[in-house]
């Protein structure tokens, strides 16, 4: 199942040059040999991902993980539409959810100067100074 992107683009890859070169109606040509093209290079694509060493997730899912990868990268765009936040979701939100894969990858997970963290909503938890005990 995993590989199932990489064997789809190459048998699209083969069954539209075949029709490329079987079908004679005019308009049809173009359009297979668009998507032909584009299936091998999703194909090479795939087989680039399959010897990389530096993703393991583009390793085991070739094709798909690029899909991932480019969804996240343009996540903060589209990120009004969706009705999750950074700080909600479960078991963990985006914000603890990130900082685990940062270590895991051995990268800075610190995130300086402040916080992402609405501190004056009502239900937010602080300890506030006192002046007297």
């Amino acid at each position: 199942m995993r590989y199932s992107a990489i064997v789809a683009t190459a048998v699209g890859a083969v069954v539209f040059a075949l029709a490329y070169l079987f079908v004679q109606i005019h308009g049809f040509r173009e359009m297979f040999l668009t998507v032909s093209l584009l299936c091998i290079a999703l194909t090479a694509v795939g087989a680039w991902d399959m010897i990389q060493p530096n993703h393991s997730l583009k390793r085991n899912y070739p094709i798909l993980a690029n899909i991932r990868f480019f969804l996240e990268k343009i996540r903060p765009e589209i990120r009004q539409y969706f009705l999750e936040s950074e700080t909600d979701g479960t078991p963990f939100n985006r914000a603890k959810r990130s900082v685990a894969y940062q270590r895991a990858k051995g990268q800075l997970d610190k995130r300086p100067f402040g916080t992402q963290q609405d501190i004056y909503a009502s239900n937010y938890d602080r300890a506030a100074s006192a002046g007297r005990p």
